[in-house]
């Protein structure tokens, strides 16, 4: 022990503090003092997080220091933000949801979803300012007119398949309405979707199933009409009954024949996922329709009538 050491254990044996362990005289003595940290000005919470702004009442600033906290305690304040920067903020993510549900609108809806993104450079041009003749130039400008013409293409394709699919759903409903009834030609559309698929599987599926549950949606409006209209008697609710079952048989002859014409975008994607388009269609109507509230409320009163 040295000189220091005994002279601080005779200090503390002159204090009464005999009863406390040398040891730990010794340590506490050979801690460090940590500084005392200041406040940070960005948690202060009186300038404003953003545009450093003073706030204009200090009166949380007050509370704590009536309650005997300190300077110190300004850090465990809340942060901050003037009412200016809070609308502002509010505007940039209103706008930023708003553009974020219109890219998703016109990703899933847009007529250029099978379109080739091309990416064009500057056009290099001679000294007199036309366009330059040499090889890579011409192979360049080759190249980017055959991916703008299978954008085209692909985009016809779509076009005419989206059309053949909306004909079959809305020709098979119970209401047989029929304008004009036109044969679509299954080879070719088989075609259109073989081609389409080997451009982009998965895009393809979510564009048909957006078209079949379309329908399906417009097939719950007509079967929820005739439910809000009232099933008074056993004999009207037999016959809702019966329309549900026609809209469902009608569902199915729709996806029998669209299946027709997706061999290959069942066989090379949706067989991955143990999936087809028959029993996407059944999901479809059952998530939409019969899961519904309103129906499983309703079926216990329609049953209870029909008996």
């Amino acid at each position: 022990m040295s000189a220091a050491d005994a002279k601080m254990v005779e200090h503390a044996k002159k204090k009464n503090l005999s009863d406390i362990p040398v040891i730990e005289i010794l340590m506490d003595q050979c801690e460090p003092q940590r500084p005392l940290r200041g406040v940070n000005p960005y948690l202060g919470g009186e300038r404003c997080l953003l545009c450093r702004l003073e706030r204009p009442d200090t009166a949380s600033v007050a509370l704590v220091e009536d309650l005997g906290c300190g300077a110190s305690s300004l850090t465990q304040l809340p942060l901050w933000v003037c009412p200016s920067c809070k609308d502002n903020l509010e505007q940039e993510e209103k706008a930023l949801a708003e553009s974020a549900l219109f890219s998703q609108d016109l990703v899933y809806h847009s007529d250029d979803l099978f379109d080739v993104v091309i990416s064009k450079s500057s056009e290099p041009t001679t000294p007199d300012g036309a366009p330059c003749t040499c090889d890579a130039c011409k192979q360049r400008r080759q190249v980017e007119a055959q991916q703008e013409a299978e954008g085209r293409a692909l985009q016809q394709c779509w076009a005419e398949v989206r059309q053949a699919v909306r004909c079959v759903y809305r020709e098979t409903t119970v209401e047989k309405q029929r304008i004009s009834s036109t044969k679509s030609d299954t080879p070719k559309l088989a075609e259109m979707v073989t081609r389409l698929a080997s451009r982009d599987p998965h895009q393809l599926y979510q564009r048909l199933e957006s078209q079949a549950r379309e329908f399906v949606i417009e097939m719950k409006v007509r079967l929820f009409k005739k439910l809000s209209v009232g099933l008074k008697t056993p004999q009207q609710a037999r016959q809702f009954i019966a329309y549900l079952l026609d809209e469902f048989d009608s569902l199915c002859s729709a996806s029998t024949q669209v299946a027709a014409v997706l061999n290959e975008l069942e066989k090379n994607h949706l067989q991955s996922f143990n999936l087809t388009w028959d029993r996407l269609n059944r999901h479809l109507f059952q998530s939409i329709i019969y899961s519904d509230p309103l129906l499983q409320n309703s079926l216990p009163m329609i049953i209870r009538q029909m008996r």
